[in-house]
């Protein structure tokens, strides 16, 4: 089970660094939300390594079987990988390669008369973690639902 879990959580990480800086710096020529909406996708894409991980699981090391619980803590393992690589990319674009991004969202979300804070870069990193594991948390269930075999 380790070993898969960091099989596809590295890929996850990978993806998720990736994806999550390319969106990121594609959202510069978009609105907020149309750059929400591709960052959403990003996360949604890079722990798609989740349903992979759990089936490479069940079929290659398992002998095609996988009980629901055991789904649940690759895919969660795998997640918190995916997770990570995504936070890190948002604390290097938000730190380094556009330090007043809070400050503008902010200031964009006020203009659209919804209340907003400026947050600083390691919260918004941990935000962005625990916003990914969640999105990672259903992508986990959902997939241990269909992935889920009896010996």
């Amino acid at each position: 089970m380790k070993s898969t879990i960091i099989k596809y959580g590295i890929r996850s990480l990978i993806a998720g660094l990736i994806l999550f800086g390319i969106s990121l710096l594609l959202s510069l020529q978009f609105e907020i939300g149309n750059s929400q909406i591709l960052g959403y996708a990003g996360i949604i894409i890079a722990l798609s390594m989740v349903y992979f991980g759990i089936k490479a699981y069940r079929d290659r090391v398992n002998d095609g079987s996988v009980s629901f619980g055991n789904a649940v803590l690759v895919g969660l393992g795998i997640s918190a990988m995916g997770s990570f690589g995504i936070a890190v990319a948002d604390m290097i674009y938000t730190g380094i390669i556009d330090p007043d991004w809070a400050t503008n969202y902010a200031k964009e979300m006020q203009a659209q008369g919804v209340e907003a804070e400026v947050w600083s870069t390691p919260m918004l990193g941990v935000l962005m973690f625990f916003i990914a594991m969640f999105v990672g948390a259903i992508i986990t269930l959902i997939s241990a639902l269909i992935l889920k075999r009896k010996a």
